[in-house]
């Protein structure tokens, strides 16, 4: 009977803790793909909403020629909190994409993402990045689980912006928000 009274407690103290985790919400707003130049000869992007705060993205990308060892990737990650009438630049990091491809296996915030991408994409996980293959990310999700738990509410955005030698060649542009609540 002791037993059946501990069960009975241990149950009911389970839902209570989940009944008063922070209720989630993740917004895409939107999501942009920009060429400048005639180095691809095929792209599209595209963000589905699957479910609440479960996001689905889809590229397609062909390039025109083999992409060149040094060409560069700009990343942007800029917070506002809600609430808050300044913007931060959280994230400003540029690297050349080979040696991001060739790097992922060494950061582990990094890993999590890059094992979506083997799962949902044909792209080669290190250079060359040929010219003539449509490479895609299909179903690429994006929800909680991605998200730190500790993120507070805010709105943001985050930009991939390409450049060779320092020639703008495009960018991808996704906005949306963060809510918690009780």
């Amino acid at each position: 009977m002791l037993f059946y009274r501990l069960f009975l407690l241990l149950i009911l103290h389970f839902y209570e803790v989940q009944a008063k985790r922070a209720v989630f919400s993740l917004a895409i707003d939107n999501l942009s793909c920009e060429v400048c130049c005639d180095w691809l000869k095929q792209y599209h992007c595209q963000v589905n909403n699957v479910i609440n705060s479960t996001f689905a993205f889809d590229f397609l990308v062909a390039l025109n020629r083999e992409m060149p060892w040094n060409t560069e990737v700009n990343i942007l990650f800029d917070v506002r909190p809600v609430g808050g009438a300044k913007v931060v630049r959280f994230l400003n990091l540029k690297l050349k994409v080979c040696d991001a491809l060739a790097n992922m296996k060494t950061n582990p915030l990094v890993m999590v993402f890059q094992r979506k991408l083997i799962l949902h994409s044909n792209l080669p996980m290190a250079c060359p990045i040929m010219e003539n293959v449509l490479y895609n990310i299909s179903q690429l999700t994006i929800n909680e689980e991605i998200i730190p738990s500790y993120a507070p509410n805010m709105d943001f955005n985050v930009t991939l912006a390409f450049f060779q030698r320092q020639i703008y060649l495009g960018r991808v542009f996704c906005q949306g928000s963060i809510k918690r609540g009780a």
